[in-house]
């Protein structure tokens, strides 16, 4: 018996091909397929990143600067935690993350959730509010088919990101608008969903679909994509 622990970290997914030499000098060979999912990692990986900077926005009088820090790490073989966090300077944003990624026989599931905290200048107030998400990922190797991502998310009203923040604190310190902005463009739902299919010397077939509603009453937004890939010569 053996095991092989060191293996980098791989992306949607494939085959590992594994070859053996036997201790009598024999030689053979076999193919192990692998699905991944983003977030999913192996018993006693982690993954960790920080960041410090400042937004970039050019429609911004005043970027917010801020720092950010998040961490994974595979608990065993089919369960994978993750956390983050968020802050800008001025007390204008924190936001927070906690989630998990699991394999099942039936695919890969992703589920999370993020709150967040606005503090608006010049005393306007503040809000806060969730966002709610889960994603799916499945391989089928003996068609070479990926269902890359299946991804529903569920934000409340007062719910916003960094971006959102600085946008809505910036038009109330420099623009002299009125008021709390959670109905400009806040997001509700979103669905979107990808699909790609090797064709083999034919190239690749991907399908992809995304739906968009918003607390504002602002009409949906709907779009789908479907594009062909091919190599020629080199």
């Amino acid at each position: 018996p053996f095991e092989i622990s060191d293996l980098p970290a791989a992306g949607y997914g494939g085959d590992l091909q594994v070859g053996v030499a036997e201790a009598d000098g024999r030689q053979r060979s076999f193919n192990v397929p692998f699905a991944a999912v983003p977030n999913l990692l192996r018993p006693g990986s982690w993954r960790y990143s920080a960041i410090a900077g400042e937004l970039r926005d050019q429609n911004l009088v005043d970027a917010p600067k801020f720092v950010e820090a998040t961490y994974q790490r595979g608990i065993n073989n089919w369960l994978t935690g993750y956390a983050g966090l968020q802050a800008s300077d001025g007390d204008l944003y924190r936001g927070a993350v906690v989630g998990a990624a699991s394999t099942t026989p039936v695919g890969a599931v992703s589920p999370g959730v993020s709150g967040s905290r606005v503090n608006f200048s010049d005393d306007r107030g503040s809000q806060s509010g969730y966002s709610a998400r889960a994603t799916y990922n499945k391989n089928i190797p003996s068609t070479n088919t990926n269902f890359a991502l299946a991804a529903y998310r569920y934000s409340s009203q007062g719910y916003a990101d960094l971006s959102q923040a600085a946008q809505w604190d910036d038009l109330i310190r420099n623009r002299g608008m009125n008021g709390l902005l959670q109905d400009s463009g806040v997001e509700r739902n979103r669905f979107s969903v990808s699909l790609s299919q090797s064709l083999g010397r034919a190239g690749s077939l991907s399908l992809t679909g995304s739906r968009h509603d918003y607390w504002s009453g602002r009409d949906v937004n709907t779009s789908y994509q479907l594009g062909w890939s091919a190599r020629w010569r080199r």
